[in-house]
């Protein structure tokens, strides 16, 4: 039976009791991790692109997972209802558009009885109700997921991480004017803070390309925005699916005018997300960002910037 997509805002129980089971293949991992205001919705947008690939909207998923089974009690007794419940307290992970049903329909078919598991159930729940037909789900999250990478790529021999670095000194700009959508203030928490938390994402990037030289795909914002179709390119072949010919791509681009993975939660923060970025405001931040905070990032980070071309 050939499985179509179905919006997870337009399926009944019944729908997709027969989509699951129909298409029960569980996908591949991948988890996309970044530092915010790296370009990580527009870069996730493009890789959703494939019909293979199916990128979720940010959501903290697995850490909520892991903290639910850290406690003793729900590994000696696992129960799939207050798991689904515990999980939808977060409002991004609503916005995937998953009723409870399907999260625990699903946790039982997969026998969720782990966070590992867990997480690997609600993947295949949301592959089975949007787009059943990928071979991977790229799960979207930035600080949780980079400093406990170790935990994600325990999940099995087949996950993937792709890691999105940008210039420190643009981060650092993009996030002192961006507004978090729970606080409604800016999502820098200052140069010193910021510069700081770039070298240690970057440090942790390049611990991780080390210790998993195959299943760690990095995707430099700046070189994405200059040839786009040549980093997809080469981003979905390291992940295993065939690249989409820059004709049908170019078309792609002409008749795309949403994201899914712009939602309620985030939607102030990304206006453009489906226009084609503009190459000349790679370094807008020069013309913004204060030269003492230009130098604080540039001394702090000399080290990592150097190793990826930013100086």
């Amino acid at each position: 039976m050939q499985c179509n997509m179905i919006k997870p805002t337009n399926i009944n129980s019944a729908e997709y009791k027969m989509t699951i089971d129909s298409c029960s293949q569980p996908p591949k991992l991948a988890f996309l991790v970044f530092r915010s205001r790296s370009g990580s919705t527009l870069i996730g947008d493009r890789l959703n692109w494939h019909p293979q690939i199916l990128v979720t909207p940010e959501s903290e998923v697995a850490k909520r997972a892991h903290d639910f089974f850290s406690d003793s009690k729900n590994i000696r007794n696992v129960d799939h209802p207050t798991l689904a419940d515990h999980l939808l307290t977060e409002r991004k992970l609503r916005d995937w558009g998953l009723e409870r049903e399907q999260i625990i329909d699903a946790f039982s078919k997969h026998n969720a009885n782990n966070w590992k598991t867990a997480v690997r159930s609600l993947a295949c729940a949301y592959r089975d109700a949007t787009k059943p037909n990928a071979e991977m789900v790229v799960i979207k999250k930035n600080s949780w997921n980079y400093k406990n990478i170790d935990r994600l790529m325990s999940l099995g021999n087949d996950v993937q991480s792709i890691w999105i670095f940008r210039d420190p000194r643009a981060v650092h700009n993009s996030a002192q004017r961006a507004l978090h959508s729970e606080t409604g203030k800016p999502l820098s928490k200052g140069v010193f803070a910021d510069a700081f938390a770039w070298r240690d994402y970057a440090t942790r990037m390049k611990k991780a390309n080390i210790r998993w030289p195959n299943r760690v795909i990095a995707i430099r914002y700046e070189d994405f925005v200059t040839d786009m179709h040549q980093q997809l390119t080469k981003s979905w072949q390291e992940l295993g699916v065939t690249p989409i010919p820059k004709d049908n791509f170019s078309l792609m681009h002409e008749n795309t005018k949403d994201s899914h993975l712009v939602t309620k939660t985030t939607a102030h923060l990304h206006t453009n997300v489906t226009s084609p970025p503009n190459p000349e405001r790679i370094d807008g931040w020069k013309q913004e960002l204060p030269k003492w905070k230009s130098l604080v990032l540039g001394f702090v980070c000399q080290k990592r910037m150097k190793e990826s071309r930013y100086i």
